[in-house]
């Protein structure tokens, strides 16, 4: 699961804040880190519309009690700028692509890491969880840009995982390869 680049708050998502389109094949993950109870994965979101998107994917380092909790939050190549440090000032930049508003900024950035820790069963109130999932993406990007294009795959994914949104209740599902 990751809110889209549409994302506004957390609290107040909007129908259309978290994008159906994720498909993470974990039979294609190029490098896997781990920072604790994080785990950081580049690979490619095969559901992209234009072609396989290079992504860093984070998710839990360790499995729930109940593997249905299980949420990843996906950070695409096209959303990298939003979590670079040249963008981190309070003032937020407003770029407009064909109706595609996209809001940047330390406000942003806050926002979207206190909504990861929450899909991550982090506490979105530690200011020291917020900093280093921040930090953790800032410095994953280097590794996004540098992505080689996705392989070509031969299969198709074939798990379907109903992810829902905690915060609106919003149930969408988004289709999986398990090892």
């Amino acid at each position: 699961m990751r809110p889209n680049r549409h994302h506004k708050s957390y609290d107040g998502l909007e129908e259309d804040d978290v994008e159906d389109n994720v498909e993470i094949d974990f039979n294609y993950i190029l490098q896997r880190y781990t920072h604790g109870d994080i785990t950081v994965m580049h690979t490619w979101n095969f559901g992209s519309p234009e072609s396989p998107e290079p992504c860093v994917v984070l998710g839990p380092t360790f499995m729930p009690p109940n593997p249905t909790d299980i949420h990843i939050c996906v950070v695409e190549l096209r959303d990298a700028w939003r979590w670079s440090r040249d963008h981190n000032d309070d003032a937020q930049v407003i770029d407009v692509d064909a109706d595609d508003t996209r809001i940047s900024g330390d406000a942003w950035q806050r926002e979207m890491a206190q909504y990861f820790a929450m899909c991550l069963g982090l506490s979105k109130n530690d200011p020291g969880t917020i900093r280093r999932i921040r930090g953790i993406i800032e410095d994953h990007l280097v590794y996004l840009v540098s992505l080689p294009p996705a392989p070509q795959r031969d299969h198709k994914p074939d798990v379907i995982a109903e992810v829902t949104d905690m915060s609106t209740g919003k149930v969408t599902e988004s289709t999986i390869r398990l090892n």
